[in-house]
């Protein structure tokens, strides 16, 4: 279907998209735990402007390819109308967190270019940051476990992808147990994850559904 093609470019979309705000984020000065942050914050103004746009687009992307592998899930017959509802809620909740992100984000910049706004800068700041890689391991491990439910059981969906999704769900949970309670901060990692995921389901959007072998 045209709507599930659609959805699935959009699914690349997301990545390049979300992608590009993460690299721009890596090679960013501005770090809400420095006390000069809004001071820095105000001289990367165009990153982090840039950084907000691509959250918003980014956002709107993975709102499209959650309709469109909902539309995939449901599909696969009226048992799996439940998995494919907990798939929509948990893409959508995660364009959500995307969007409240780049509100943040924005309010941050806003904050950077008043005086004697350092305060409020670094805690919008904090939050625009913090909310992606806070929510993104639990609301992704929902969505990964709701797909791979149906993609074992649908045999539209190629086996390998059906298995990858599977152990990708797993190793979110592992991970997200690790980054957790672990010494170790594993919140980009995690994120990257998601968006390899996502990047492998809108590819397997563009195709049309046949049986697999």
């Amino acid at each position: 279907m045209r709507h599930e093609r659609l959805g699935g470019a959009s699914g690349l979309l997301a990545v390049v998209l979300l992608g590009g705000q993460e690299l721009l984020l890596l090679g960013a000065a501005a770090d809400p735990a420095l006390p000069s942050f809004a001071r820095l914050l105000a001289r990367e103004r165009w990153r982090w402007e840039t950084i907000t746009l691509l959250r918003l687009a980014g956002a709107l992307a993975v709102v499209w390819f959650t309709t469109s592998l909902a539309s995939r899930l449901r599909r696969a017959g009226r048992e799996h109308a439940a998995h494919a509802a907990v798939a929509l809620g948990a893409g959508m909740l995660w364009a959500a967190t995307w969007l409240v992100s780049a509100l943040f984000n924005s309010l941050a910049v806003t904050f950077a270019a008043a005086p004697g706004e350092a305060a409020a800068t670094r805690f919008a700041g904090v939050l625009a940051i913090e909310s992606v890689y806070v929510l993104t391991p639990g609301i992704t491990l929902v969505l990964l476990a709701a797909t791979a439910i149906v993609a074992l059981q649908d045999r539209a969906f190629p086996r390998a992808f059906a298995y990858g999704t599977l152990t990708a769900a797993l190793l979110r949970l592992v991970l997200a147990l690790w980054d957790w309670y672990g010494p170790h901060n594993l919140s980009v990692g995690l994120l990257d994850v998601a968006l390899l995921w996502i990047g492998a389901a809108g590819t397997q959007l563009l195709r049309p559904r046949r049986l697999a072998a």
